[in-house]
């Protein structure tokens, strides 16, 4: 429970932030649509289930489109009898069907691989059946490939790179199912052509502003993202920051009076004890005078090292409570419990050795004088009989020679006369 304090630096990440985000949305209107790796990935991840799912309805809805277009077939190209249509449901539709079916599966790149291979195995049939068919309606067999040229770039949205290949190899396809038909005017040809060529760039600029916009939308998600992320990093950083002390780096008065205040409400809602030892230097203004404040201070965090090294457990709290006194919080501890760790923490200053020639009295190092209570959730103690109580016996123990641990005794924190504390000089 003891507050630790951040090294790191708001104000860099902010600018970290923005310019990377800068970055990013400078790369978005250049023809190649990506992200640097690290942030691809986090594109990729997020885009992920939404696209399973818009592939689950495009595909399902595209295969059940593309198979009716086998009547389409039959009326075009009659001489094909139902070739096509046989085509379609024996060879297109399984292989749909299991694409479908491991789409959740599979990795995005081969995933997306397959999609735009199905898409180019529809092109192909359709463009082989253009070129086996005899029939005077056969331009017309080429209405297919225009759709589905469409629907690989727009509705599907195969991704850039797949969608410019898939593009290339159905104008390419095309134009050699075309070329080789002799029958067929030269001034149809150049048509059909012409045709299949403007649908192909319109669909592949249609593709482009697409998945621009998609890009630019996961900048904007990932921009405040990252600033909600920040913002939170920031408020837990100044809670912290407003939790410590300054100068010895231990929790300050405020988080000390906000764990009391949850150990005792716990205490009444499950019975548990705590102890509370109030720390105080002996002879400190003196210490002060004698060697100086920056003495004092570097005296003061060598104390709060010295404590910690003593109370380790993560459950307890060791505070600056204030001046020359620390106080030391122990969840599911009782008095004798709490006298042992006192003792020990007295010893422990003893044995750091620190000098101190200006006491006054017969001793020449640092000591401390330590009052403990504890507090038992069926007293009826409030926090202020708990801490008035510590703070009765640690002024007994200043007044009975220093350096020493006085506990109070079984009921003690029951009551708070008035005037407890009277600090001797």
């Amino acid at each position: 429970m003891q507050p630790t304090r951040d090294p790191s630096s708001s104000s860099s990440r902010h600018r970290s932030l923005t310019g990377a985000l800068a970055a990013l949305r400078a790369c978005l209107p250049s023809p190649q649509i990506a992200f640097a790796p690290d942030v691809e990935a986090r594109y990729a991840g997020y885009m992920e289930a939404g696209r399973i799912a818009h592939l689950r309805v495009t595909v399902g809805v595209g295969l059940v489109c593309y198979d009716l277009c086998g009547m389409l077939d039959h009326v075009i190209l009659p001489d094909l009898l139902y070739l096509p249509a046989l085509v379609r449901l024996t060879v297109a539709t399984p292989i749909a069907l299991a694409l479908l079916r491991t789409l959740s599966r599979l990795k995005p790149a081969p995933r997306e691989a397959l999609v735009a291979a199905l898409v180019m195995t529809a092109i192909a049939f359709q463009i082989g059946f253009l070129m086996a068919s005899k029939d005077a309606l056969v331009p017309y067999a080429l209405m297919p490939v225009l759709v589905l040229s469409m629907y690989a770039n727009v509705i599907v949205q195969l991704r850039a790179r797949l969608a410019a290949l898939t593009s290339i190899a159905t104008v390419g396809g095309v134009f050699l199912a075309v070329h080789l038909r002799a029958d067929l005017p030269a001034e149809l040809q150049g048509a059909l052509f012409l045709a299949i060529s403007i649908c192909t760039v319109l669909g592949l600029v249609s593709n482009h502003q697409l998945e621009r916009a998609q890009r630019l939308g996961f900048l904007q998600v990932l921009r405040e993202t990252e600033r909600s992320e920040l913002l939170t990093r920031e408020k837990a950083e100044f809670s912290k920051l407003s939790m410590i002390d300054a100068l010895t780096g231990l929790a300050n008065r405020r988080a000390f009076d906000a764990l009391i205040a949850e150990l005792w409400q716990r205490g009444h809602s499950t019975g548990s004890s705590f102890s509370l030892l109030l720390i105080d230097v002996d002879h400190f203004k003196r210490f002060n005078d004698h060697y100086g404040h920056p003495a004092g201070d570097a005296c003061l965090a060598h104390l709060a090292r010295t404590i910690e090294d003593v109370v380790i457990r993560k459950q307890d709290m060791i505070a600056r409570y204030g001046g020359e006194e620390f106080a030391v919080l122990l969840a599911d501890c009782v008095a004798d419990d709490a006298r042992a760790i006192a003792e020990m923490l007295r010893e422990g200053v003893t044995a750091a050795a620190i000098p101190h020639e200006g006491r006054g009295d017969t001793e020449r190092f640092v000591t401390v004088s330590i009052g403990v209570a504890d507090h038992d959730p069926t007293s009826g103690a409030t926090i202020a009989d708990v801490i008035a109580a510590a703070d009765r016996r640690l002024y007994e123990a200043k007044r009975a020679g220093r350096n020493r641990v006085v506990v109070a005794e079984a009921g003690e924190t029951t009551t708070s006369p008035a005037g407890a504390r009277q600090n001797p000089l």
